[in-house]
């Protein structure tokens, strides 16, 4: 089994207001390529030059084509951080109140990732089992690791967001909901032009792109020359 790929590029206001958002979803394909071009092709399309926050799990491969487009700024999804946050608390077995706290200043201090690894650290050398070390040991590494990219209250200062939630919503709407039912199979090509269809619907383009492809007034309906260059780009 292969996993397919979503993305979205969100555009936001001097508020952090979301204004729009634009989809993307790739049938498994090596390094996400596809994806990584969409995105750099908007770059290329704007008029002005726009700031640029790349948001991801702390998965490796989500990081390397978002690198390869040159972002001004990276974050680790918070609510994934949130996640981890929670299983070291769960390891420790610490009191809700503890992951309420270290939560809410990893989002709200300035200095928020590295007091978060300073308490986790605690927790593990006051471990009493071999296995609880272990695991918060695994948990302590994740926010050595990915701390850089958990500046969230430095990010917030610029109206920029630090969570992925809409591209965990794509990954639903696109893919889960139509796309992994009970029984169904998927080949590469066939998946793609349903994925394509889906991206195109939920990113509001879908009657643009629609009228494009069928756009075909210049040729008869059983004429063999090529379709017209308008419809091929679309």
């Amino acid at each position: 089994w292969r996993e397919a790929s979503c993305g979205a590029v969100s555009f936001q206001d001097a508020q952090g207001r979301r204004r729009k958002t634009v989809y993307f979803g790739r049938i498994p394909e090596a390094g996400k390529a596809k994806i990584g071009r969409e995105v750099a092709r908007i770059r290329e399309l704007a008029t002005t030059r726009l700031p640029v926050l790349a948001v991801a799990d702390a998965a490796p491969d989500n990081w390397r084509f978002p690198d390869g487009l040159e972002p001004d700024d990276s974050a680790v999804d918070f609510r994934h951080a949130c996640q981890h946050l929670s299983v070291a608390a769960a390891h420790a077995r610490a009191p809700d109140a503890w992951f309420r706290s270290w939560r809410r200043t990893l989002r709200d201090d300035l200095d928020g990732a590295d007091r978060v690894v300073q308490a986790i650290r605690y927790l593990r050398d006051k471990a009493r089992t071999r296995t609880a070390r272990k695991e918060l040991d695994r948990e302590l590494a994740f926010f050595r690791k990915n701390r850089r990219r958990m500046r969230c209250a430095a990010l917030a200062d610029k109206a920029m967001g630090i969570g992925s939630g809409v591209v965990e919503a794509a990954n639903k709407v696109l893919v889960v909901q139509r796309m992994k039912r009970s029984g169904m199979r998927w080949r590469i090509r066939t998946g793609q032009a349903v994925l394509s269809f889906r991206v195109q619907q939920k990113s509001g383009l879908f009657d643009r792109t629609w009228s494009d492809l069928m756009d075909l007034r210049d040729a008869a309906a059983n004429d063999s020359h090529p379709l017209p260059a308008r419809a091929l780009a679309a």
